[in-house]
């Protein structure tokens, strides 16, 4: 209808029930001109009352959206060659997110198993095929990748308890991020460990101390630099991409104090 009341049979009226007017340009598409009645395309927009989270009501919405969602996927089967049907709820956004995100976690596991295995192997000094479980690092290498997932987490807890919210990136990015940072520092402790002989007259804290001496200050700058360098990006004004930097560099502050404290006991034990 292009006027207030049609002068059709329906007589139908150009505004919505809700007191606002309804486009035919906004409404349908796929016509030439002004000949609406001619289109191939239509826009359905079910308005839904929303309520803040925490409200007991938000749970019959989203029950009514996910029932919505499913009603949709069948219509879209069944007139699959005649129709075609898309379609989309404001709770369809955070359930691709969870579902890609449940996919990742393989890739993630696979990912810090192979890590896992090459900081055991690399690290080792091996004298014999018969030896290589006792000469290889799994105690390292498993406490490092432990560390590094630990720092992750505490990261992204510290912010969702201060109310940022998380995204995408964080989960997809940081991990792995972190965890080239944190596989870097381990393999230059535990060298330097191995290439420093220990003094006769030296006990292993001492021995653990003088190879801190010379490599922990390195650690520190690298660490540092790249936790400033990712506070510095929390500077801009696109909200996902400040709270990543935020994420990253809080990660990497922590990856590095539970290596300077938990990794050093690990190698004082192994």
């Amino acid at each position: 209808p292009l006027t207030f009341k049609d002068g059709t049979t329906l007589a139908l009226s150009c505004m919505a029930d809700y007191g606002a007017p309804v486009f035919p340009f906004l409404a349908v598409g796929g016509y030439t001109g002004q000949d609406f009645s001619a289109a191939e395309a239509l826009l359905l927009t079910f308005s839904l009352n929303n309520y803040p989270a925490g409200d007991p009501r938000l749970a019959q919405t989203l029950l009514w959206e996910s029932r919505f969602l499913e009603v949709m996927r069948d219509f879209q089967k069944r007139t699959a060659g005649t129709f075609d049907v898309t379609f989309m709820a404001e709770r369809s956004l955070e359930d691709e997110i969870n579902r890609t995100t449940a996919e990742d976690l393989p890739v993630f596991a696979i990912s810090y198993a192979i890590v896992f295995l090459y900081i055991s192997l690399a690290l080792g000094r091996y004298s014999s095929r018969s030896r290589l479980l006792v000469d290889s690092k799994i105690t390292l290498g498993l406490g490092g990748v432990l560390i590094v997932l630990g720092s992750v987490l505490s990261s992204m807890g510290f912010f969702s308890y201060l109310g940022v919210p998380s995204s995408m990136v964080i989960i997809q990015v940081v991990p792995f991020l972190v965890l080239a940072v944190g596989a870097d520092n381990i393999f230059i402790f535990v060298l330097e460990y191995q290439r420093l002989p220990r003094h006769s007259e030296e006990s292993r804290e001492v021995h653990i101390g003088r190879v801190l001496g010379t490599v922990a200050p390195s650690m520190l700058l690298c660490s540092l630099s790249e936790a400033i360098c990712f506070f510095l990006g929390a500077l801009t004004s696109m909200p996902a991409v400040r709270t990543f930097a935020l994420t990253a560099g809080l990660a990497i502050i922590f990856d590095f104090l539970l290596q300077m404290s938990a990794f050093v006991a690990l190698l004082s034990l192994d």
